[in-house]
């Protein structure tokens, strides 16, 4: 067989293109999808845990009597367990900055407008999104 016989065996296949209405449906997915994590990863990071609440001032003073402490001069045990101290409350610092620096009623209102349409067209209940965290109160808004 030659190259030429080979070509005409092979089915010319036309280039298929996707409508301009299918990828407006295709957007309109990663933004339904995108509003919907983003509240449910907000109302984890801020979900209220029991008992007494830990500050960012209260971390920082740990932070800062830690710092001072390693400052000083520390048996080698001490100065390794002040360093990991030193490094968990800064990122415990951070964490607790980050959380606070979320937007949950913009979320919240962004998460309203799509729930609906996610819920319908992925076949999501209302005791899912309940069990996940989301108030009765915000699905009543949003019609489920």
């Amino acid at each position: 067989m030659t190259t030429t016989e080979v070509e005409v065996e092979q089915e010319v296949k036309p280039k298929r293109t996707m409508s301009a209405e299918h990828k407006l449906a295709l957007a309109a997915g990663r933004d339904q999808t995108r509003a919907v994590n983003n509240y449910l990863a907000a109302l984890g990071s801020t979900k209220k845990r029991r008992g007494r609440q830990v500050t960012v001032e209260s971390l920082q003073t740990r932070l800062d009597k830690a710092v001072t402490e390693l400052a000083g001069d520390p048996s080698p045990v001490e100065k390794l367990l002040l360093t990991e101290q030193v490094k968990k409350l800064k990122h415990d610092i951070e964490a607790k900055r980050a959380t606070t620096a979320v937007d949950l009623p913009k979320l919240e209102a962004e998460f309203i407008r799509v729930a609906k349409s996610f819920a319908d067209h992925r076949g999501i209940t209302r005791a899912t999104f309940i069990e996940n965290g989301v108030e009765k109160r915000v699905l009543e808004a949003a019609g489920i």
